[in-house]
């Protein structure tokens, strides 16, 4: 399975597996600063990319709106 979650420490959307997710998650302080939005049952790579190219380019624009 793969994710795509938001990182508030790094302040972006990333996207893995769930083994990565949770590596990332055992090694903070507060495991609340990331959080889950998508996931995809299957191998969306594509999809993943465009979506996280999206929200991180959306979030972008509305820090320097």
């Amino acid at each position: 399975m793969k994710l795509i979650w938001y990182n508030s420490i790094t302040k972006c959307y990333e996207y893995g597996d769930t083994k990565e997710f949770r590596t990332i998650k055992s090694n903070l302080v507060d495991t609340s600063t990331i959080t889950i939005l998508m996931e995809f049952s299957q191998n969306n790579d594509m999809l993943a990319q465009k979506v996280i190219s999206e929200l991180n380019m959306a979030k972008k624009e509305s820090l320097t709106a």
